[in-house]
């Protein structure tokens, strides 16, 4: 198969695994946040609409990313992928991000997203301060993506 297809087929499974993993995810912290619920379908329609907005540079990305992953037939092992990317993750430093109104950190096995301390996120997230993304929630994605 050609290189450029087995990147589309990569970049459609892993977007389409993220967006499922984000919506349970979303699911599971509006369960335990009663507040929340309303507002959850709202999170989940950003987590789509930024990762349509995404689409180029995704592309751009993964076509890059399979010149090193794939054999000269476009090949890969999708859980050793997986694995091996968890195994970079957990070892990096941690180093600052910013995205919009959201800060945080993401290496060392976590990403961890800061939210303001104002009205409008106490109300939508309550005493919540910051939401941890840690390797449990990444092999849940993991078994998404492997499927």
């Amino acid at each position: 198969m050609e290189l450029k297809q087995q990147a589309l087929e990569l970049k459609s499974r892993l977007v389409n695994s993220v967006e499922i993993w984000a919506e349970e995810r979303i699911d599971t912290f509006a369960s335990a946040n009663t507040a929340f619920k309303p507002l959850a379908k709202y999170l989940k329609r950003g987590v789509h609409n930024i990762l349509v907005q995404k689409d180029k540079d995704i592309t751009e990305k993964i076509e890059g990313f399979m010149l090193f992953v794939t054999d000269e037939n476009g090949n890969y092992n999708k859980e050793e992928l997986f694995d091996d990317m968890m195994n970079v993750f957990k070892t990096m430093k941690p180093y600052r991000f910013e995205q919009g109104f959201l800060r945080g950190t993401i290496g060392a096995g976590s990403i961890l997203v800061e939210l303001p301390d104002n009205g409008l996120m106490n109300l939508v997230f309550g005493e919540t301060n910051a939401i941890r993304i840690t390797e449990a929630d990444f092999l849940e994605l993991k078994s998404i993506f492997t499927d």
